[in-house]
This record gives C-alpha cells, structure tokens and sequence, in this order.
C-alpha cells in the first residue's frame, strides 16, 4: 500500500513538472502570459495614434508598392528594411489573429503580414516608439490598425488586361500612386460626379450599385501622414454615408479580385473611372549612395 501511495505522488510530481515546463517554454503563448512578451502589440504614440510594435516596443512599418504581391522590397532595401516574420506570433491587446498571415517572398524568406502587407522594421530607428521612417518616399508608414485610407503604388492594370499610365494611356508605369481601404482594395472615383454629389448610385437598382460600390470609410477617419484629413468629409447618398475627397465621393470596384487590383481603370472605356489619387503621394525612389 505504502508503494502504491509513493509511485502515485512520483507520477504526480512528474506531470507537474512536465506542465510547468512546457508553460515556460511557450510563455508568450500562454492566455495569461504578461503583455510585454507578445510578439506583436500594439503602443500608444502622441502623434500617431496606435501603432504595431515587436514585443520589445520596435516600431513595424508598410510599404505601399506590397499592395500587389509579391514583396518589392528586396536585396539592397532589406537592409535598411528588415523584415519581420514571427511563426504564429502571440498578440498584444486590441489585435485579432485573422487579421496576420504570412508572405512568401521571392529571395525565398517567409514574412509576416497584417491585413495583408508585410511588416518591416527601419534600421535607423534606434530606440523603442522611434518611428523616423513615417511617410518616407510617400511609400513608407507606420502599420497601424485603424487606417481608414491607405496609399499603394502600382502599376494599373485594366479589366482587359492592359497596363496604363497614370494617364491613361496605355503604357508601363509600375508606381503609379492611389488610395486603397485598409486591405488594400483600391479607390476611384467617377467623372461624371459633380463635387460633392454622387450621379452614379441608384436609390433601387442595386445590381448597378453592386457594379460600383460606394466607400463609406469609418466613423474615425484615420489617414497616412502625408494626407490631409481635412480634405476627407462625407455627404449621405439615399440614406448611407459616402466618403468624399477634395469633393470627389470614392467607390470601389465590384469585380477587382484582391489588393492592389484596378480594373476599373478600363470601365467601360479608360479614364471614366480614375483612381483616387493625389499628386502628393507619387512615389519617391531613394537616392542611390
């Protein structure tokens, strides 16, 4: 009896020992483990709102040419551009893990993306909360999980699968500028509009509104740096918000298949259905050394 009560608190030890193990070799893991060992967290900065940090406070930033895959930062960019890749990363509070996968590159590494861009870091911030990097070359920004706007660079493809300019004319512009929602789904707008007033939407055909439709953007607008919120208000078309920009209500495009997609461009001839954009946010290439 007394060797039957001995093995049973030996095996008893055992388990405890093997479960105290394995919480501390996968703490950051763990429902109640500390904040502060997340993979990814979200911080408070004074200008800019929340921002995504690693679990040591290092800002994570975006760059808008990823809006189309694979990754245009390569080689040379990664070194003042590290990415950041974490395989099933824990989350800080105020994250949702549906919202994080993983990009495969084309140097072969794998990377971590949120909504669908890659995460990097910039080198010369040196210290946690720097963020030096904000709104360099118009194509670099803090990520950040609240953007009602985001900016991509692309080249503009059509619905029938010819490359435009930012003019329109067909041709190989590969970072053409314009505004995207938070996933990377492009904006237009419709030239037939007048300013601030919608002349496409209709109060009851709603497969034509399917065709075109209209961004409503967020209670909170959020922009990149280098936008102006003020130039964003909103106006109602047949009772639903529709955001507007320097006067010019936005829309999406029903049939764009994923980010960075514009075949609206081409609909039904190019030009009608522009991009949203804004001279202020063309791409600007670094500087060789």
């Amino acid at each position: 009896m007394k060797k039957n009560t001995i093995i049973a608190a030996l095996l008893s030890l055992f388990v405890l020992v093997s479960v105290l193990s394995s919480c501390s070799d996968d703490d950051d893991n763990v429902p109640g483990a500390p904040e502060q060992n997340k993979n990814i967290q979200l911080k408070n900065d004074a200008k800019l709102g929340n921002i995504l940090t690693d679990s040591a406070g290092n800002t994570l930033y975006f760059f808008t040419p990823d809006v189309t895959s694979p990754t245009k930062c390569v080689e040379g960019c990664l070194i003042v551009w590290p990415l950041f890749y974490k395989a099933n990363p824990s989350l800080g509070t105020g994250l949702d893990q549906k919202d994080f996968g993983v990009a495969d590159r084309p140097d072969g590494k794998k990377q971590t993306t949120y909504k669908g861009s890659p995460l990097y870091y910039y080198e010369p911030d040196q210290a946690p909360g720097d963020t030096k990097g904000e709104g360099l070359e118009n194509a670099w920004f803090v990520a950040k999980p609240d953007y009602t706007i985001m900016i991509g660079h692309a080249q503009l493809i059509g619905e029938d699968n010819v490359s435009y300019t930012g003019n329109y004319q067909p041709g190989v512009a590969p970072f053409t500028p314009f505004f995207t929602t938070a996933d990377g789904i492009t904006l237009y707008t419709f030239t037939k509009d007048a300013p601030n007033k919608n002349n496409y939407t209709s109060e009851t055909d709603q497969a034509k509104n399917a065709v075109w439709p209209i961004f409503a953007g967020s209670k909170t607008l959020v922009v990149p740096s280098v936008l102006n919120k003020a130039d964003f208000t909103t106006i109602t078309v047949f009772g639903n918000p529709q955001l507007v920009y320097k006067g010019a209500p936005l829309y999406t495009f029903g049939r764009d298949t994923g980010r960075g997609s514009t075949k609206g461009v081409s609909v039904p001839t190019p030009g009608i259905w522009p991009v949203a954009t804004d001279p202020k946010i063309a791409f600007i290439p670094p500087t060789a050394p």
